[in-house]
């Protein structure tokens, strides 16, 4: 839940900070609360009941103008920043090309028309079909509107694309035929479009994008071949749909969803409700209904919404359009039944019962900087390693004395370890390629009878000393090194068990091979894993993962001990060898930072919670700051640059992405540290589901 929490408000500052004025973000209105200036209903009631995913602004205007009252705002309009604003602005511009390639209109014709909502939807219209869909407010900008549906045009015919109209449901369709650029590798080659039918004025001719055949090589590359420039692979054509209709820009890529969409306009303005909507989804109003609580002072920014099992199905077929080859990756190589997609995972580990999840962004509200809620709605029974999430509330989230002041980020959540032990056979069994939630069972006897193993009953001498808490930290010993942060994980155990469990580790880890021990300045056992063993398990790792990307442990010279009734696990065994476990004094638990936050979460969510999630946002952000101004990010170990580098990450390049933007126009750090405040939330289990919520404090 820390790794989740730090992700979602990291996702928001950093999109905002590189961002700037690009912010392209959507958020939503709930149904009671329409448009009443432009006389429209919310965009939920208009967009289709298949929405797998959504976002949406509720006000654009509005929230431009409180984004400039935020730290963020006032940040980018400090003089140092000037150059860097400038430039980063410019080169980001690039970053959005997939998503105007896609629907033809751009982040910046959007900001230049709209009056109010924006509203993005992913659509999963059949199990082989996904579409897209914009809805974007423009009362007042009409004339604005027309202007860039003609730029759009434009640009598209430059491209080698179709321009034509029609007239359907009381509104003019403008329908374009836009060419897609090849695959990246050919993208210096001049682009030759397909043989395209040209646009018709009948829309029930138009295809979707998502049937258009992927280009395969006709040929096998040779060795000379491979030397000889790659052949240019021809452009593939998609379609798009718009329409401007009672001052709303209407966008999709399939002709049905913005006929549909339509059609609820036309139910709305004859109060005549037939075809489903968004705002049927039961799943999207429980989000609604527990996001929404008592005492908020304003309407939420940003709303977003996400059905898991529908979006990893839209998500897969975008994958497989992108790469044929991925759906091959999917199918067991032995030929066995088992089916290795997304969804099949979810299915077979009891994920599938989450219903949704979903939330809000509000900025300048309560007194914080920003608040934000997450709900994950989960109404039914839990089912196998679904029963994992099972945390107990609690009141007392005090860190260990040895925790130290200068963490970048501390999260502390309550668990039902046995709970948890006992239903991760299905999610563990996901690690293998043939195997079913019955391999854990195996393991887990084998490791307890098995008369040449450790003969440890995980259960038993491991598990059942587990007290009530998990904690994790990170602290960035050197933010200018790519490898300078560490990680700490630590279980808190019964009182008085810390010398079992020391000794049950002792027998299952003392002989396995790869595994050494030593002693730590504190006299306790430390295991940890010998770089030859390291290398091995990532070999295999490897070859588990045929077809993925490697993707680097958290933990990746990771080292265990047991202090007083602490487990501990440490991502480097440098750094477990040099910490202090005897410290009485100077922890962070003595800082005012983590007591501020401490004594703000009592207000905001009450004084029981399942977890308590702290951030010292100007830590945090030093060390992505200088990766950014090093132009480094690619190459952090970061937690902070993992996530920017999967989020950035190029589908058809392997190893080290490259770094996109210069931002060596930068300020020092110290010049905008001063802009950042610490941040807090919490954990809360409730009936139906598991409610995350927390604020960011006003910088001093």
């Amino acid at each position: 839940m820390g790794n989740f929490y730090r992700n979602l408000l990291f996702m928001a500052v950093v999109s905002a900070f590189l961002s700037m004025l690009f912010a392209s973000a959507a958020v939503c209105r709930a149904q009671e609360d329409a448009s009443a200036e432009s006389g429209g209903v919310s965009a939920d009631l208009l967009m289709p009941e298949t929405v797998c995913a959504y976002f949406l602004i509720r006000d654009f205007p509005e929230l431009s103008e409180v984004w400039e009252t935020t730290q963020w705002g006032r940040m980018l309009r400090i003089p140092e920043m000037k150059e860097a604003r400038e430039s980063l602005a410019e080169q980001l511009k690039s970053q959005y090309s997939q998503f105007e390639e896609r629907l033809g209109v751009s982040v910046a014709d959007i900001k230049e028309i709209a009056s109010g909502e924006i509203a993005a939807g992913l659509l999963l219209v059949s199990p082989q079909k996904y579409a897209m869909a914009v809805i974007v407010d423009v009362h007042n900008h009409q004339v604005e509107t027309q202007q860039v549906l003609k730029k759009i045009s434009e640009r598209v015919e430059k491209t080698g694309g179709k321009y034509a109209k029609q007239t359907n449901l009381g509104a003019e369709i403008h329908i374009l035929d836009i060419v897609t650029s090849p695959a990246k590798e050919n993208k210096a080659a001049p682009a030759t479009p397909a043989a395209a039918k040209p646009a018709t004025t009948t829309a029930t001719t138009a295809k979707p994008a998502a049937t258009a055949a992927a280009a395969k090589p006709t040929t096998t590359p040779t060795a000379a071949a491979a030397a000889a420039p790659k052949p240019v692979a021809a452009a593939t054509v998609h379609k798009v749909f718009y329409a401007v209709k009672d001052d709303r820009l209407i966008v999709s890529d399939d002709r049905d969803t913005i006929l549909g969409i339509l059609r609820r306009m036309n139910e709305q303005a004859a109060d005549t409700e037939e075809l489903l909507c968004l705002g049927d989804v039961a799943g999207y109003w429980n989000v609604l209904e527990q996001c929404v609580q008592e005492g908020d002072d304003k309407m939420p920014d940003i709303v977003w919404y996400i059905d898991p099992m529908r979006y990893a199905t839209a998500a897969n077929l975008m994958e497989i359009q992108k790469d044929p080859k991925a759906a091959a990756a999917q199918k067991n190589p032995k030929g066995a039944a088992r089916d290795k997609s997304p969804m099949a995972a979810l299915t077979a580990t009891g994920f599938d019962g989450v219903e949704a999840v979903g939330g809000f962004v509000t900025l300048k509200t309560l007194g914080y900087e920003c608040v934000y809620r997450i709900f994950v709605s989960i109404p039914g029974d839990r089912q196998k390693s679904l029963k994992m999430l099972s945390f107990p509330a609690g009141k007392t989230f005090t860190p260990p004395v040895w925790v130290p002041a200068n963490v970048d980020e501390f999260n502390m959540l309550n668990v039902d370890f046995v709970n948890a032990f006992d239903h991760f056979g299905p999610l563990f069994g996901q690690f293998y390629e043939d195997a079913d939630e019955q391999v854990w069972d195996d393991v887990v006897e084998g490791l307890k009878v098995d008369p040449y193993g450790p003969k440890v009953d995980l259960r038993t001498d491991i598990f059942s000393h587990f007290d009530k808490y998990v904690l994790f930290f990170t602290v960035n010993e050197n933010p200018l090194l790519t490898d300078g942060e560490r990680r700490m994980l630590a279980i808190s155990l019964k009182a008085g068990d810390g010398k079992i469990v020391a000794t049950s580790l002792e027998r299952l880890l003392g002989k396995e091979e790869g595994i050494q021990s030593q002693k730590t300045k504190d006299g306790n056992v430390m295991w940890f894993y010998t770089k030859t063993a390291a290398k091995s398990s990532d070999s295999a790792a490897k070859a588990g993962a045929a077809g993925k990307k490697k993707q680097e442990s958290l933990f990746p010279d990771m080292a265990i001990t047991v202090v007083g009734d602490y487990l501990i696990f440490s991502s480097h065994r440098d750094y477990l060898e040099k910490f202090d476990f005897a410290a009485k004094a100077g922890g962070l638990a003595g800082t005012a930072d983590y007591n501020r936050v401490t004594a703000e979460l009592d207000k905001f969510s009450g004084a029981s919670r399942s977890a308590q999630l702290y951030g010292d946002m100007q830590r945090q952000y030093h060390h992505i700051f200088e990766m950014f101004r090093a132009g480094t990010v690619p190459q952090s170990k970061s937690l902070q640059a993992k996530l920017i580098n999967r989020l950035f990450a190029d589908p058809d390049t392997t190893g080290t992405r490259k770094a996109r933007l210069d931002a060596k126009d930068l300020p020092d750090y110290k010049v905008i540290r001063p802009f950042f405040a610490p941040a807090g939330g919490t954990v809360l289990e409730k009936e139906a589901g598991i409610l995350i919520e927390g604020f960011m404090l006003p910088a001093k």
